[in-house]
């Protein structure tokens, strides 16, 4: 009896040890589709010579990877983006995935609706290490090539949104979309209470952001990670950039907190949210006039895996 009770309690010491430490880096099963939903409202005040301007921009996409092979330092991946729509309230407009658009339009919003629609009608094969990090887009030239077809000739409206337009497909930009969903694993055995930092640049639409995330692993069961983690967020470069014709210099910060829970046995996230509170200003030159935008945002965002 006394056996049989000492080995029942060395089994539960062992248990309790292995759940006290876990490497948390990708384990992801050959040619299984994961798939997550992120969903972020952005509610951002400016003021403009005197006046208040508010904006709310609602964004939804579905993200899907596919895991083809695995090495010793990365493994391949197929990645995708299934849907993304964005709805901003002012000016009124939706740019979504789900419509072909028109590239030959004068109408900026129907060129990106139709970059967008080529975008997630594309596969990227990607390289990637097992912390999330893309290490290349493997067919970046020829995925590029397909969304912007057209674009050399644009008119109107349209041409004037080029640079942000063309940013899209940039190698960088994609990148900081697929890093967004997928960095944050530190790809090694850590602890309740143990840190680690993810850091990644998010460039779409012209504006450049630098994202650095301080994660603590606050819980660890049999199967499942809970981190939380502070975020801060700020200008990727300080070099002015052109957008509709005119020069913006931002000067736009964070800071905020995240929480998340993960699959300890894929490292693939069950789900996430956070809150990050930005401010600052945007210097704009066009047309020999300048003037300073003070700009005040607070971005909510969630992250669930689907079926």
């Amino acid at each position: 009896m006394k056996t049989i009770l000492s080995a029942i309690i060395l089994s539960l010491f062992c248990n309790v040890l292995l759940a006290q430490s876990s490497e948390l880096k990708y384990n992801l099963e050959k040619d299984k589709v994961y798939r997550v939903k992120a969903s972020s409202v952005v509610d951002q005040k400016m003021t403009m010579q005197g006046q208040e301007r508010n904006t709310e921009t609602k964004s939804i996409s579905y993200f899907s990877l596919k895991m083809l092979d695995a090495k010793p330092e990365f493994f391949i991946a197929e990645v995708k983006f299934d849907t993304i729509t964005t709805i901003i309230s002012m000016p009124p407009m939706t740019l979504t995935s789900a419509e072909p658009g028109d590239i030959n339009s004068e109408d900026a919003v129907q060129v990106t609706n139709s970059i967008l629609n080529r975008l997630c009608n594309s596969t990227l094969v990607v390289r990637m290490d097992y912390k999330g990090f893309v290490l290349d887009i493997m067919n970046h030239n020829v995925v590029e090539k397909t969304v912007l077809e057209g674009t050399d000739s644009l008119k109107g409206m349209a041409a004037m949104a080029k640079p942000q337009l063309v940013m899209m497909a940039d190698k960088d930009a994609l990148k900081g979309m697929i890093e967004g969903v997928t960095a944050y694993l530190p790809a090694t055995e850590v602890a309740q209470g143990d840190k680690w930092e993810s850091t990644f640049s998010n460039n779409m639409g012209g504006v450049g952001m630098l994202i650095t995330s301080n994660y603590k692993l606050k819980e660890l069961s049999k199967n499942k990670a809970t981190l939380e983690g502070d975020v801060v967020m700020k200008p990727a470069s300080t070099e002015p950039m052109m957008m509709n014709g005119a020069e913006i210099t931002n000067e736009i910060s964070g800071l905020g907190k995240t929480n998340m829970e993960v699959d300890t046995e894929t490292g693939w996230l069950i789900s996430g949210s956070s809150k990050v509170q930005m401010s600052g200003t945007m210097h704009v030159n066009a047309q020999g006039q300048s003037m300073v935008i003070p700009v005040e945002s607070m971005v909510a965002s969630e992250t669930i895996a689907i079926e």
